[in-house]
């Protein structure tokens, strides 16, 4: 191959963004980062950012969402959408508290999901739903919808989705009455956490397990798990639950009536679940505050806190919190002797109740018949989607017959031109192969032979200049032909695809040093000089033995066709906006014609030329530098 004055080789190896998503690693913006993302990285990218708003800024976390859901769609990334409807379900859910647009959400994230036949996604918007229907006090369609999540996490064996469905698990068994399976689940997620090290889930099982022996009147280890809770979570910063930690230990020291904290550790706690806007929280510790004024014979403050709880709930219209503050009313008037209000509002309470149970039916009705109807929604979908082509062409031929012939008939001319074209080249690598074993292995062969012959004589004198040429011959004929034989090899794994790139983190300074002094004899032979000036300390991603064999290549072919005591130069350009490098080598050979550069990486053309020195190439070096450079979503060519 001729390589001749002035040539430059550029080589592209990408570099990939690293840690963006550690803490401090990126000091640009959020849509900084976003708009410098490629797709689908870009649509993962806003999914995450916008859970993460969820609890600081949840209207903004939805808008982010929606945008996310749009591309998604668009794309047809449908486990990207399912994904990122889960999310936006969740926030509707635990941060909006608006039950029916969660629902929407989380029906679209199990539609999307079942398309892009995405289990885990499946097993998200299962166990989202069953949480959902859980608050709205449906615990039939809770626990179906619990199970099933934790028979499809069970089937991928991912341990954080089976702990969200045995969670989801143990709050319908409480809702339900059993505690004793609620607190066996709950212990279950504390198991999967600890070998997880989820320091927050740890906490957060805490808390959960107090309050199962709270409501199984254990109370001593109620306290116990509600203290563990507390400090962890204070550890921790996590405010939500401190003040959920708060509420249990205020329950604790009321039920055992000790008052002196109790209203302290209440206040405290409706400080922090109002500060995070936990309208729940909120609920539950005015609730527990009107219990400790029924006990302590304060009416018109309880009564007050009933109503703002009643005023909330009815705000959120979640049926399972209006369910709670009745029967709140119903024991307040109790514990106070007022039989007459607690009758009154017991009725209250029996007339939600009735109402709650016609609502579950209908939920449970309607919930199959979406579930039914969803079915076939889908299969009709999944059927489009496979036959999809066959259907287009369909319609085409029935709208025009002959348009479809000829579409047809210039496919398979195409087919055609494509077979002929991966023959050619098939044809050619072969022919190359042949060539190669028939005359340049077997030539370099033949003079080694000649020399031994005549060096294994002991009837032949050799002077010792005479000698030593021989041995320089034998020497060079010898490494001449192993590199033949290894880029040989390595173009044989390349054409049967048994050669991946494999990239790692690499320092490119190194690697260049390393390789240049391979070519110490070579250089040491022409008197030639290699400045490197490749970047200190950069570092990119890359295969190491492709990327050596790249630089061995091009280090060969400069040093083959430089002159005596000339120069070559390896270096690196400035690093460009898509995250790519430019590797240069070049030398001060004699030039080469525009029509050979296309040449030097057709396997097919027979184009080797001598060096300065004679030296023999193959015509594999730079076919295979072209394939190791692609593989790296790079390109390569040459100025002369």
């Amino acid at each position: 191959m001729q390589r001749d004055i002035l040539k430059t080789f550029l080589i592209f190896i990408l570099l990939i963004p690293y840690n963006l998503f550690t803490s401090g690693a990126v000091s640009t913006s959020i849509t900084e980062i976003a708009d410098s993302l490629k797709y689908p990285e870009k649509i993962r990218f806003m999914g995450e950012y916008a859970w993460s708003l969820r609890e600081r800024n949840p209207d903004k976390a939805i808008k982010v969402a929606n945008y996310a859901i749009y591309l998604a769609d668009s794309m047809k990334l449908y486990s990207q959408s399912a994904r990122i409807n889960n999310f936006a379900g969740a926030i509707y859910l635990h941060y909006k508290y608006e039950l029916k647009k969660s629902l929407s959400y989380l029906n679209n994230a199990l539609e999307k999901a079942i398309i892009a036949d995405d289990s885990i996604q499946i097993g998200y918007a299962f166990n989202n739903l069953g949480d959902a229907f859980q608050l709205s006090g449906n615990i039939p369609l809770a626990m179906e919808y619990a199970k099933k999540s934790l028979y499809i996490f069970k089937a991928a064996n991912d341990s954080a989705g089976i702990g969200y469905s045995y969670i989801n698990l143990a709050f319908a068994y409480q809702k339900d009455g059993n505690f004793d399976s609620s607190l066996f689940y709950f212990k279950k997620t504390l198991q999967i956490r600890r070998s997880n090290r989820d320091t927050l889930g740890i906490a957060s099982s805490y808390q959960e397990i107090g309050s199962m022996y709270f409501a199984k009147n254990e109370i001593e280890k109620a306290k116990a798990y509600f203290t563990m809770s507390y400090n962890l979570h204070k550890k921790l910063d996590n405010r939500r639950y401190i003040a959920q930690s708060l509420k249990g230990l205020a329950d604790v020291n009321l039920y055992e009536g000790n008052f002196s904290q109790v209203k302290e550790f209440y206040l405290k706690a409706l400080e922090l679940f109002s500060e995070r806007k936990d309208y729940y929280g909120m609920i539950d510790v005015r609730l527990g505050l009107a219990n400790y004024y029924s006990k302590i014979n304060q009416k018109e403050a309880g009564e007050a806190e009933l109503f703002s709880a009643l005023s909330i709930a009815k705000e959120l219209g979640t049926s399972d919190k209006l369910f709670e503050t009745y029967k709140a009313y119903t024991e307040f008037y109790l514990n106070i002797n007022d039989f007459n209000e607690a009758n009154k509002q017991f009725k209250n309470f029996l007339h939600l109740y009735d109402s709650l149970y016609s609502v579950q039916q209908y939920e449970t009705l309607n919930e199959i018949q979406n579930r039914f109807e969803m079915d076939q929604n889908l299969y009709e979908a999944k059927l489009n989607l496979q036959s999809e082509r066959k259907i287009r062409i369909l319609l085409i031929t029935l709208i025009v017959v002959l348009l479809v012939l000829g579409g047809i008939l210039f496919w398979r001319f195409r087919e055609n031109v494509k077979l002929n074209k991966e023959l050619k080249l098939s044809n050619a690598s072969r022919d190359k192969l042949f060539s190669i074993i028939s005359h340049d292995i077997r030539s370099p062969f033949n003079a080694i032979l000649g020399h031994l012959e005549l060096l294994k004589d002991s009837n032949i004198t050799v002077d010792p200049e005479k000698y030593q040429k021989i041995f320089k011959s034998l020497y060079l004929s010898s490494k001449n032909t192993y590199n033949l034989l290894e880029n040989l090899l390595t173009w044989s794994q390349v054409q049967t695809g048994a050669l991946q790139a494999k990239p790692e983190k690499l320092n490119l300074k190194i690697l260049v040093t390393e390789t240049i002094e391979l070519f110490a004899d070579s250089l040491n032979s022409k008197s030639i000089n290699i400045n490197n000036k490749i970047t200190d300390n950069l570092e990119l991603l890359a295969d190491k033995e492709m990327l050596r064999s790249i630089i061995r290549n091009l280090l060969s072919n400069a040093i083959k066709f430089s002159y005596k005591l000339g120069n070559i130069e390896i270096g690196t350009k400035d690093i460009s906006k898509d995250k790519m490098v430019v590797i240069y080598v070049s030398d001060q050979g004699k030039g080469m014609k525009t029509d050979d550069i296309s040449s030097l990486f057709d396997i097919g053309t027979e184009f080797t030329t001598p060096g300065t020195e004679k030296e023999k190439g193959t015509g594999l070096g730079m076919v295979l530098v072209q394939e190791f450079v692609h593989q790296h979503q790079g390109k390569v060519w040459i100025e002369s």
